[in-house]
């Protein structure tokens, strides 16, 4: 069972079953803005399917786990007993806070920062997390940005900076983490 309050935030958005619906909810939700449909379809299959097992001892790498759909996943594989590693690219105080909400559920979590768009900074939080805990057994990748700038006002770089979180960062990860 995943804790009520982690549910309960995405519930009135999430209550589809196909991903497909789910897709059009999502984009309904965030006036059809394109970045993030995989952050839904990760919410979708974790709330739906990592329930039926128990993840206790494994350990899971959730980026962009400060807030929103990222917290979610966080506190859902906690539930199943993963532990967890919460991580942000420059809001300190969010992650924070979501280490101390799983620990306040009875979960184990450690936070750290890092940009997931930069090579080094990718190299260094993989070796700090097999250092520290071990391992690697669940890699979410999860964070991205969404700009308040309207699709036609927002500028190349603005588009390869979102671009960079989204596909670079997901590359750059597992292709680090995979020999974990």
């Amino acid at each position: 069972d995943f804790p009520a309050n982690t549910i309960s935030r995405y519930d009135r958005y999430f209550k589809l079953r196909h991903s497909s619906d789910l897709h059009l909810s999502y984009n309904t939700l965030y006036g059809r803005q394109i970045v993030g449909t995989i952050e839904v379809i990760i919410y979708f299959i974790t709330v739906n399917h990592m329930a039926l097992k128990s993840l206790s001892g494994k350990i899971a790498l959730v980026t962009g786990a400060g807030q929103n759909i990222g917290r979610g996943i966080a506190l859902s594989l906690s539930a199943s007993g993963a532990i967890i590693v919460v991580n942000g690219r420059d809001n300190e105080g969010l992650v924070s806070e979501t280490v101390a909400e799983i620990k306040k559920n009875g979960g184990n979590a450690v936070g750290y920062m890092a940009d997931i768009a930069d090579p080094i900074s990718v190299k260094t939080l993989i070796d700090k997390i097999k250092s520290d805990l071990g391992g690697l057994d669940i890699l979410i990748c999860n964070a991205g940005l969404r700009r308040q700038t309207k699709f036609l006002d927002m500028s190349f770089s603005e588009w390869r900076e979102i671009l960079s979180v989204a596909l670079d960062g997901a590359f750059l990860l597992t292709k680090a983490a995979v020999p974990l």
